[in-house]
């Protein structure tokens, strides 16, 4: 008895364990940021997002109220150009020739520039060890009177502080 109450103990810490692994929240919606996010996911959402609001958007100005600007403001990143804060995801991208390129610069929009972009709608899901983003970035050239949008689905393996792309025949 004490053998089949001691499996059921470990196997209940166990699942109690995993189960803060699973988690899928909305973090932009139609371009408002909800800010409930910021408390429901771990180190490597964080690592993550901070790649793609890198990439894609405008750097903020003192007054920016854009989504790229408000999700940096709630994981507490005054400067996505601080060395520390590159360093951080250079350490989970090392492992990603392209990103860990684009990473060695900050990024060069203007807040104020003729070419602004915009997150419409930013999702995160983690089952276990894979972290799935959804994302969708209109861009406007206001000089060019020229406007785009990317919209994709990707999906990494986090392997201990690696966040490892994982490439779709759709992607």
């Amino acid at each position: 008895m004490k053998f089949v109450f001691s499996i059921l103990l470990v196997c209940s810490f166990v699942s109690c364990q995993t189960s803060t692994l699973d988690y899928s929240v909305i973090v932009v919606r139609d371009g408002i940021v909800d800010s409930s996010f910021v408390d429901k996911i771990d180190e490597p959402a964080r690592m993550l997002m901070g790649w793609y609001l890198f990439a894609y958007g405008n750097e903020c100005g003192l007054e920016n109220k854009k989504p790229k600007c408000q999700i940096l403001n709630l994981l507490s990143v005054n400067n996505e150009c601080d060395t520390v804060y590159l360093g951080a995801l250079r350490k989970w991208f090392k492992d990603d020739m392209y990103r860990s390129i684009k990473l060695k610069k900050c990024p060069s929009l203007s807040a104020k520039g003729a070419i602004q972009n915009e997150f419409k709608y930013f999702y995160l899901e983690r089952h276990q060890d894979t972290l799935s983003i959804f994302y969708r970035v209109d861009g406007l050239n206001n000089s060019q009177e020229k406007s785009w949008n990317v919209e994709r689905a990707e999906r990494f393996i986090v392997v201990d502080e690696l966040l490892l792309s994982v490439r779709d025949e759709n992607n």
